[in-house]
């Protein structure tokens, strides 16, 4: 998966939300705080104010009552009711509940809610120093007057706390941004754009060494990472060289062997034509010598000569394509130079020279391509391609089976060669699919099995040819490559 197939989450804003969100939260809280502390303050001040005034009037009050100067009560409380936190004054007997005197603002509700109020007993001393209990007055006032006090304050605390807020969400994008945003940023563009395959030409991340922080030892540890990864990569590649090489050679053996054994037979059949023909020939000059000889046994002596000949020619030109085909397709896969073929002539001269392996097999070979298609091209490494794939349909794919077929089809399209390789044998499952082409993923190790084969075909399509190759596979359903390769036609 490509980087920039990915949609990036930015590390410093998320790490900006996580913050902001903390942030605003205690903000708030603390805010909230601060308006219930400052609404009980105010409500406690209010009390006194009321507690105050109480005591102020205490006295007019007091002679009032015991006078029954109802107008003179009247004049006392109208006075107090002018105060703001004033809404309603109320005298009672606290003894029988009875209300004396009642006065409020216009608009005020007793029963609703937020009201709050004062209450202070009122006693009358006589000429006798007595103390008479003359009524009780109760003060009122509600969260209106409470939130009117504090709105104004509620306001400072809500703007001081937005201003900060905003304050310090700049200099947390500002110093996000410079010591994480845009340092994160520089270190993943240099990572973007290393490759791998030619890391010894890609520059390192620069690194700070006046800061000490994480990013530049993340940096320092990442530049010794690709200096230690090139070093193992090219160890890897070395030996990847010689395993493929070593996997090459031990291929042409195997070709070596099996037409070694192909040739023998049509060798060994001209060889003993010849010998016999040599003796034929030795007995008529004897005879023709002695003149012995018959013109039957001269006539027989013909008819034998020329059945030996036509045998003797049959086997060594079989003989002599098997050398030729080895030949050329030996001498293709141990260089990748370009030359001009027959793709329909060249794959059947790789079918014959692997002919002593599929001979063993009752599994057959269709060819589905037109004679006219030439192009120049890498022939040794289709031929290295087309040997691999045949090898492992005969090892893994047919393992166990009687019979088969192997197809292989070809048509140029444009300025591309589709190759399609398919086998109806026992495929592979969806698990082992995405492995195949793995170096060193077998599933036949216990009988031999290198692992290498695929992964040297992925490599000779993608690297040598620039091509590309994909697979369809169902378990028992059989396998299909499909092989894209740019080429130059003619």
């Amino acid at each position: 998966m490509q980087i920039k197939n990915i949609k990036l989450h930015s590390v410093s804003k998320q790490l900006l939300k996580v913050v902001f969100a903390f942030y605003f939260s205690i903000t708030i809280i603390i805010t909230l705080i601060h308006f219930t502390i400052e609404y009980y303050h105010t409500k406690e001040n209010i009390n006194n104010e009321l507690k105050m005034v109480s005591q102020t009037f205490m006295q007019s009050i007091q002679g009032a009552l015991w006078n029954f100067d109802m107008i003179q009560v009247k004049s006392i409380t109208s006075g107090a009711l002018q105060l703001p936190s004033v809404l309603s004054i109320k005298i009672f007997d606290k003894n029988t509940n009875q209300t004396i005197y009642n006065i409020q603002k216009p608009n005020f509700d007793l029963s609703s809610q937020g009201v709050f109020s004062y209450s202070q007993e009122l006693y009358h001393t006589t000429l006798k120093n007595e103390t008479v209990y003359v009524g009780t007055i109760q003060y009122f006032s509600n969260h209106n007057i409470v939130i009117e006090r504090v709105k104004l304050s509620f306001f400072i605390i809500l703007f001081n706390s937005i201003l900060k807020s905003l304050i310090l969400t700049i200099l947390f994008i500002w110093a996000f941004n410079k010591y994480l945003t845009k340092p994160l940023e520089k270190i993943t563009n240099d990572i973007k754009n290393i490759d791998l395959h030619h890391l010894k030409n890609h520059k390192t991340i620069s690194v700070d060494t006046t800061k000490k922080d994480e990013l530049t030892f993340l940096s320092i540890a990442f530049n010794d990472m690709l200096k230690n990864f090139d070093e193992k990569l090219n160890i890897i590649q070395e030996t990847n060289k010689h395993l493929i090489e070593s996997e090459k050679m031990a291929a042409l053996g195997g070709m070596v062997a099996g037409i070694s054994h192909e040739i023998n037979t049509p060798v060994g059949i001209a060889l003993t034509g010849i010998t016999y023909l040599q003796e034929q020939t030795i007995n008529i000059k004897k005879l023709y010598e002695e003149e012995n000889m018959s013109e039957e046994d001269f006539l027989h002596y013909l008819d034998d000569a020329n059945t030996l000949n036509n045998s003797i020619q049959i086997n060594l030109q079989k003989a002599a394509s098997l050398i030729n085909s080895f030949k050329k397709v030996a001498v293709d896969q141990s260089s990748n130079e370009e030359r001009k073929i027959n793709l329909k002539e060249y794959i059947e001269e790789i079918i014959l020279s692997l002919h002593s392996k599929i001979k063993k097999t009752n599994i057959s070979i269709v060819i589905d391509i037109e004679d006219n298609i030439l192009l120049t091209t890498k022939p040794g490494a289709i031929s290295q391609i087309i040997t691999n794939l045949i090898a492992n349909s005969l090892t893994h794919g047919f393992e166990n089976q009687q019979s088969g077929e192997i197809k292989i089809t070809a048509k140029l399209e444009e300025n591309n060669l589709h190759l399609r390789y398919q086998d109806d044998g026992k495929g592979i499952s969806k698990d082992v699919e995405h492995k195949i082409f793995n170096p060193f993923f077998t599933t036949n190790r216990a009988n031999g099995g290198s692992g290498l084969g695929m992964s040297i075909v992925f490599n000779l399509v993608t690297t040598v040819l620039s091509g590309e190759i994909d697979l369809q596979s169902e378990l028992h359903k059989g396998i299909i490559f499909d092989i894209i390769i740019p080429i130059q036609k003619g």
